[in-house]
């Protein structure tokens, strides 16, 4: 997890340069690599891990888990820094600054209760280990990431350079990574899916 905040951080840092430099080629670049870089550290963790664990697919969700988490902290520390720490003004972006480290705090703490229950054995397990449960965050998170890239993208948000030119930067990197977590998560639950044991 180390890794995936150190990268959370030098890309927040990356996106409070471009908002100084008012550069939005720099910050989709920026949040593109930051996108991709977690999702690298959180593959590699997920094949670490998943080795030799009893219940596979309850270590991957909770991996998955703290990668969206580290992709949170990185929203959270660049939109709150794009406006408070440039020229940059937007009226919203504490608001969205703390909500994202809201929902990173929240995906910490639900990931340590799946990782819990994947090392625990299957009589042991609480309600964060339903394996409805958790398909079901799976397909929320497909599905809310599509929509917001989608209403993001309708909106002529994502091609301007308005007052949130930033944020919504943030919000469409953001809602990819949330759809990508929601689809890597089915994926590494599939066997719970298809009901054979996690």
């Amino acid at each position: 997890m180390r890794r995936r905040l150190i990268t959370a951080l030098a890309g927040a840092a990356v996106t409070v340069s471009a908002a100084a430099a008012g550069s939005a080629e720099v910050a989709w670049l920026g949040a593109g690599l930051t996108l991709t870089t977690l999702a690298a550290l959180t593959a590699r963790a997920v094949a670490a891990r998943r080795a030799g664990a009893r219940s596979p697919a309850y270590i991957a969700a909770a991996e998955i888990g703290r990668g969206f988490a580290a992709l949170a902290v990185w929203a959270g520390l660049g939109m709150g820094g794009a406006y408070y720490l440039t020229d940059l003004s937007w009226y919203h972006a504490y608001q969205y600054a703390l909500a994202f480290l809201l929902v990173a705090g929240s995906a910490v703490w639900i990931s340590g209760r799946i990782g819990v229950a994947g090392a625990a054995a299957a009589a042991d397990r609480d309600f964060w280990s339903a394996p409805w449960l958790l398909v079901a965050i799976a397909v929320l998170q497909l599905a809310g990431g599509i929509a917001a890239v989608v209403f993001l993208a309708a909106s002529g948000k994502l091609f301007g350079m308005r007052a949130d030119w930033m944020a919504n930067v943030i919000f469409a990197t953001a809602a990819a990574g949330l759809a990508a977590a929601g689809l890597a998560g089915l994926v590494a639950l599939r066997g719970l899916i298809a009901g054979r044991a996690g």
